[in-house]
């Protein structure tokens, strides 16, 4: 009998009804965000297979990559956003927020925004990163943006150089870049 009596009076407590409400926000608010973020991946990405991609480009991607082409040949030039001259991450961040969607200002930022894409499922409109060239230096330092991405030519991806200036590099046949790859996100 004293077990039902605790549990009794154990629910007639405020403080039970508080930790119930705390538990149950918190996990509405985990699953909100989970479906919020698998909607937003769907809608801009659509829909994925497993592999490389094969599937339909959604339409932002259709506009971003067409505008990111648009910028070839533009120089480098560091701490440079755009218009006229970009670094790595001031390309990324300008073809970006051209469709609303923010970037911070660093590619180590960068790498830490999104969702992290393994290799084998890039997309085009993705980010791939890069260590920095310096030697014993592991952090990220150079980003890009997938342009695209099958088994046969590997990964292309446009980016902002610092000795060529904006240019499309193949991660499958640049030896420079292979070697330094550290991964990609998905970014919205």
């Amino acid at each position: 009998m004293e077990s039902k009596d605790y549990i009794i009076k154990v629910l007639k407590s405020k403080t039970f009804y508080a930790v119930l409400l705390i538990v149950y926000l918190v996990n509405s608010a985990m699953t909100i965000n989970r479906t919020h973020n698998t909607d937003k991946l769907e809608r801009y990405y659509g829909s994925t297979g497993h592999g490389y991609a094969t599937a339909a480009i959604a339409e932002p991607i259709e506009e971003l990559i067409p505008f990111a082409l648009e910028q070839l040949g533009k120089p480098y030039r560091y701490g440079a956003k755009g218009p006229n001259s970009f670094d790595c991450s001031g390309f990324t961040g300008y073809v970006f927020r051209n469709f609303d969607i923010k970037l911070s200002a660093s590619a180590r930022l960068q790498a830490k925004q999104g969702v992290e894409v393994s290799k084998e499922e890039v997309l085009p409109g993705d980010l791939v990163f890069f260590k920095s060239p310096t030697s014993g230096n592991e952090q990220i330092g150079h980003v890009g943006i997938v342009v695209s991405a099958s088994k046969e030519e590997g990964i292309e991806f446009i980016h902002s150089s610092t000795s060529r200036g904006v240019r499309i590099d193949n991660l499958k046949t640049s030896r420079h870049y292979s070697k330094r790859y550290r991964g990609a996100r998905r970014v919205l």
